[in-house]
């Protein structure tokens, strides 16, 4: 009897320290439209309306697999916010910074209308 207590004393306290331990990840995706350093807030509008969430030290910055600061992030920049709201506080935890499309693509070779063999025999001999 006093084993079977245990074991429902040991299995509650387990669930009750895990469920207070682990806050759930959130994430929006958009462009900053603030980004506060004396504050230590950045904004991020989404689909869903702005997100404001402190920054501090531990908040990861990453663009595609380089590790970058918080002096890369900068207003207007499309990203997606990794957060966690933990006691009414939203916190970042990682910002991704997007690469930012390129405003000209690459353009196509031009198309020759004739190839070399049909220009030589539509020519006049010589």
């Amino acid at each position: 009897m006093k084993k079977a207590f245990v074991i429902v004393l040991c299995l509650l306290f387990v669930f009750t320290v895990a469920s207070l331990s682990s806050a759930a990840m959130k994430q929006v995706t958009g462009k900053i439209t603030s980004f506060d350093q004396k504050a230590m807030t950045v904004t991020v509008h989404g689909r869903k309306g702005d997100v404001t969430a402190s920054v501090d030290k531990k908040t990861r910055v990453v663009k595609g697999k380089e590790k970058k600061t918080l002096a890369d992030v900068e207003v207007g920049a499309k990203v997606t916010l990794r957060y966690r709201e933990v006691d009414g506080k939203v916190i970042a935890k990682r910002i991704i910074i997007k690469k930012a499309a390129t405003a000209m693509k690459k353009a196509a070779p031009a198309k020759e209308s004739e190839t070399p063999a049909k220009a030589a025999s539509a020519a006049p001999g010589y």
